[in-house]
């Protein structure tokens, strides 16, 4: 029999998991990966060159993508 979750903790993993979508959010427009009309930013190689460096080059590319869920899975 499996054990009930406890709402608190779901609760916060939900916290986590919308926490964790807007920070690869903000990370892809500080490095200007985002092309959209409504979030296109300036290109900025510095935080790209640091992204690369502290994600995988495939990681860090994936920001471009726009699509934060699968960054974060």
């Amino acid at each position: 029999m499996i054990a009930a979750i406890p709402r608190d903790r779901v609760y916060l993993q939900e916290i986590s998991n919308t926490l964790a979508k807007l920070s690869v959010h903000a990370c892809a427009r500080l490095g200007g990966y985002l092309l959209a009309d409504d979030d296109t930013t300036p290109d900025n190689p510095a935080i790209r060159k640091s992204l690369t460096a502290m994600l995988t080059p495939y990681l860090a590319k994936k920001l471009a993508d726009n699509s934060p869920h699968e960054v974060c899975v």
